[in-house]
């Protein structure tokens, strides 16, 4: 009997994902709320194409929240940490639950973090890649599209049917 494949799960580190990216760092810089959106719109594109479980950590360490928030937007798990708590802390501890830590994939550019992670068994992936794959994902999905679209092509069912159809079709239609 085969072995069912676990689902790979992605772990993101929000702001040090935004701060990676020349616009969502300005967006961050102007209005955070759009960095965070736009970081997630990005990421729920790129769910849609690999499929992944992600979650996103969003550092509430200067905010007086008392308690973790946990929200879905568009197959995203968005987490907002509590006060007092980084969203480094939150993803050592996050991983430290988990006993099979093969199919984690935890996305940041902070040494400490990778190091950890690694060491507890999980992949690291750096922001630039996450980006990089996020355009591959854009890009192949654009050419499946543009290569199953025919309404773009001037392919009419004329074009599709041979002789003898279109005959027919043509004779009955006057009928």
């Amino acid at each position: 009997m085969a072995k069912k494949k676990s689902k790979s799960v992605l772990i993101v580190d929000g702001y040090n994902v935004i701060h990676q990216d020349e616009r969502l760092s300005r967006d961050f810089h102007l209005n955070p709320e759009d960095a965070r959106y736009g970081l997630v719109e990005m990421l729920s594109n790129y769910q849609g194409y690999k499929k992944d479980e992600i979650i996103v950590i969003f550092d509430a360490y200067n905010t007086d929240k008392p308690l973790r928030s946990l929200s879905v937007f568009s197959n995203v798990n968005v987490v907002f940490t509590k006060h007092g708590e980084t969203a480094d802390e939150y993803i050592e501890s996050f991983v430290s639950t988990i006993e099979n830590r093969k199919n984690i994939t935890v996305v940041t550019n902070d040494n400490v973090i990778a190091v950890l992670t690694l060491g507890r068994g999980c992949s690291h992936m750096s922001a630039d890649l996450l980006f990089a794959n996020m355009a591959a994902a854009v890009k192949k999905n654009k050419e499946y599209i543009s290569k199953t679209d025919t309404t773009n092509r001037g392919n009419t069912l004329e074009s599709l049917l041979d002789e003898k159809t279109l005959k027919w079709m043509e004779e009955n239609r006057r009928k």
